[in-house]
């Protein structure tokens, strides 16, 4: 029986991706961007609890990859569609389609990126065994938690930090993000094997500045903290490991 709960949380994780992007073809990114914050928790619940019950599987492994792409991947994709949308002025229908400029549809076709790479870094995950204490690229959860925090701090950054909603901005923001998702560069875990300081410094930084942040600023501040996250991975470069 404890075998299957990993599993049955993680199956979770994908309904409410699927659940998210019903309410951002319902109109309402808001919710959408939430539900991604709580496929986060779901994401970590199954990992924690496949580790403490001892209960790991192949089927386990591959749903949650295939969990991941639905709530961390095309949830995202649906969430900066909408928001560009919002961003060009653009009506919730689409009857403003054949109009649309050159640069509009770039804006529009650009979170096709998100999904596809975000597949592709999942795929590249299951199968580097060099991921097992770091990761190579941006992780799908980090990318998908900066989306989901960009588009639902849009009612207070608007009009606080107006260039951030540019639509170029977040084109420029967006795929950047969905870049690094396949990049080869390395990107430290938080996952302790033990608590000393020394060995964990970089991820005491990163909790304690990451957790004032979210005190201070609340859900805009996980922008600060992915952003610091991929800063402090990028500045620690690529750390030799003992064969």
């Amino acid at each position: 029986m404890k075998r299957h709960i990993p599993n049955f949380v993680t199956t979770l994780n994908l309904l409410t991706g699927v659940t998210g992007i019903w309410f951002v073809l319902e109109h309402n990114p808001y919710y959408g961007a939430l539900l991604i914050f709580l496929a986060a928790v779901f994401d970590f619940a199954d990992g924690f609890l496949a580790r403490m019950l001892n209960a790991y599987s192949s089927t386990g492994k591959s749903l949650d990859s295939l969990a991941d792409v639905v709530s961390f991947g095309v949830l995202p994709g649906f969430l900066i569609f909408r928001l560009q949308t919002i961003t060009l002025g653009l009506g919730l229908g689409y009857e403003w389609i054949p109009d649309l400029s050159v640069t509009e549809i770039l804006f529009l076709v650009m979170p096709l990126l998100i999904p596809a790479l975000s597949a592709i870094r999942l795929a590249k995950f299951d199968n580097d065994t060099r991921q097992t204490e770091e990761f190579r690229g941006l992780p799908t959860p980090a990318n998908a938690i900066f989306v989901a925090a960009l588009v639902y701090s849009y009612p207070s950054l608007h009009n606080a930090i107006p260039w951030l909603y540019l639509p170029w901005v977040v084109f420029g923001l967006s795929t950047l993000l969905a870049v690094l998702l396949v990049t080869d560069i390395p990107m430290f875990s938080i996952k302790f094997k033990s608590f000393g300081f020394k060995e964990n410094s970089l991820r005491y930084i990163f909790l304690g500045i990451s957790l004032l942040a979210l005190v201070v600023f609340k859900i805009p501040g996980m922008l600060l903290a992915i952003s610091l996250y991929i800063v402090l991975s990028l500045a620690r470069g690529n750390p030799r490991h003992k064969e």
